[in-house]
């Protein structure tokens, strides 16, 4: 399968089946938004209901074998495949969070800001966007906002 990265970011850690050894995906627990429904529609991920096993995090490769690995390189994983989600309804870019400027006066919707703007998923506005929003997702191909 052919990934489209965007620069700075690194490839999706993988985990290969203790049983076959092919290559097997995250399994992401919970009710999936549309950003994790195209991932698994893409390949990237297999979303595995609401209810997470006791086992934790979660892995499956295409026989259906099931195992669990660490959290850092599951986190990653399923990060990765998140990334650039939803795609742009105009050109089917990836997308990356745009940040308005207000946003930086609120912890809570900064944090991580520094690493995903090192990895490409984040860039600041240079406008003040419109009032009471502090991001929106913007196309790394065309440039559209998403609405």
């Amino acid at each position: 399968m052919t990934r489209d990265v965007l620069p700075g970011a690194q490839t999706t850690p993988t985990q290969r089946c203790p049983q076959c050894s092919s290559i097997g995906l995250p399994v992401l627990i919970g009710l999936p938004d549309e950003t994790a429904m195209e991932a698994a529609a893409a390949g990237e991920l297999v979303l595995g209901g609401c209810m997470m096993g006791p086992d934790g995090y979660a892995w499956e490769c295409p026989a259906g074998h099931e195992w669990t690995g660490d959290e850092q390189t599951w986190t990653r994983a399923v990060d990765l495949a998140l990334a650039g989600r939803p795609r742009c309804h105009d050109c089917g870019g990836r997308t990356r969070r745009l940040v308005y400027p207000r946003a930086l006066a609120h912890p809570g919707e900064t944090e991580g800001l520094a690493d995903d703007i090192a990895a490409g998923l984040a860039e600041m506005s240079p406008d003040e966007g419109p009032p009471g929003v502090y991001s929106t997702r913007i196309c790394h191909d065309c440039r559209a906002l998403l609405a």
